[in-house]
């Protein structure tokens, strides 16, 4: 059955599900309560670089591949990454301040 291949054969495996879990939910959580996070220079001009995205997605398919629901949050991760990175380098904060 499907549900028999989502469980974790070791305790190391359940751990590191746990742990990549977690982190991506805080981080997730702090990203979303701020709307304006500040990214690290190097991070946005990465981005920039069609590579770098198409590794992003590999990591979030790999994720999703070991674990669901890690896959899960590092896809929302990964889109919330991009919003913002196009949000912020291409003059979307001009438009939010706008009434």
């Amino acid at each position: 059955m499907w549900a028999d291949k989502l469980k974790s054969s070791t305790h190391i495996d359940r751990g590191l599900r746990l742990i990549v879990a977690v982190t991506l939910a805080i981080w997730l959580l702090s990203v979303g309560m701020h709307m304006e996070t500040p990214y690290p220079e190097v991070l946005v001009e990465l981005y920039a670089l069609p590579l770098t995205r198409i590794m992003l997605l590999l990591m979030v398919l790999a994720a999703a591949t070991w674990c669901p629901a890690v896959g899960i949050l590092a896809a929302i991760a990964y889109v919330c990454l991009g919003a913002d990175v196009m949000f912020f380098t291409h003059g979307g904060q001009n438009l939010a301040m706008e009434d």
